[in-house]
């Protein structure tokens, strides 16, 4: 697989970015908006919050990326010990056996995915232009720009075409009876 260059980032998106990770780690999801207002005062930022009609504790970044919101019914979407069954490691799969095509720069319906070197760290679908809306750990729906994400996530994006649901669906289980 080709490598990506990392970005030399401005020092105020690498400020706004290292700050960010005051949301990984609050886990008290209704705390987030009063974070990002008060960090917005410190350090302007464009990202805000996406209301969202699924049970937000149901899904993941990668399950809102890969277009898997619902794929278990009512059954939970993660292990007895917490660990997300549609994980990064699902995504690096993908990656790595070609399933996800990637694509030059961000289009409208893409997938983004963050790394960080070769690790997959996060993913998002392209709102518009430089806007992804992504769900960022256990908390909400962003709509930000492209690197108005928490360090943590990398400093590489890829785009990728979209999946549909059925695509999702066949790869999650080829890859889960591995």
């Amino acid at each position: 697989m080709k490598r990506s260059r990392s970005v030399k980032l401005p020092g105020k998106t690498r400020r706004l970015r290292n700050a960010l990770r005051v949301l990984d780690d609050e886990l008290d999801i209704s705390k987030h908006e009063g974070l990002l207002r008060n960090l917005d005062r410190q350090i302007s930022h464009s990202i805000r919050v996406v209301k969202c009609g699924d049970s937000i504790e149901r899904f993941n970044c990668f399950m809102h990326g890969l277009d898997l919101i619902g794929l278990f019914g009512d059954q939970d979407p993660f292990t007895p010990f917490g660990r997300w069954y549609v994980d990064s490691k699902f995504v690096e799969y993908l990656v790595r056996e070609r399933l996800l095509q990637k694509v030059r720069g961000p289009r409208k319906g893409l997938v983004a995915i963050y790394f960080d070197k070769e690790k997959v760290r996060h993913a998002g679908l392209v709102a518009s232009g430089q806007f992804i809306v992504s769900k960022w750990g256990c908390g909400n729906l962003y709509c930000h720009p492209t690197r108005e994400v928490s360090a943590s996530y990398g400093n590489r994006i890829r785009y990728f075409e979209p999946l549909s649901y059925e695509q999702s669906k066949a790869f999650f289980e080829r890859y889960r009876n591995l």
